[in-house]
């Protein structure tokens, strides 16, 4: 079965509202991610990239501590194949 390594930033606000993307890929909304290449392991700078990415920031001054990874099988709408999908969550902190 084809396998997927993703890095998912989770931001939250303090009234614990969440932030989503556009993600063109799926022509609607999403928490900021990442593919990961094949080899590469999931980090919190990485996860800090995704946001910085979809917020079209040049720089992002931000934490990021993994608390969850969620394994999920889907089929792929790029490939229509059976994928197993390990999503590896970031909190990821913005500094004010």
């Amino acid at each position: 079965m084809r396998e997927r390594n993703v890095v998912v930033a989770i931001v939250r606000d303090g009234a614990g509202q969440f932030l989503l993307a556009y993600n063109r890929h799926w022509d609607g909304f999403s928490f900021p991610m990442t593919v990961l290449q094949e080899g590469a392991n999931p980090t919190g700078e990485l996860a800090r990239a995704a946001l910085a990415r979809d917020l079209r920031a040049a720089h992002l001054h931000a934490t990021a501590d993994q608390f969850a990874t969620v394994h999920l099988v889907g089929e792929s709408a790029r490939t229509g194949e059976q994928t197993l999908y390990h999503f590896t969550l970031f909190e990821v902190r913005p500094a004010v």
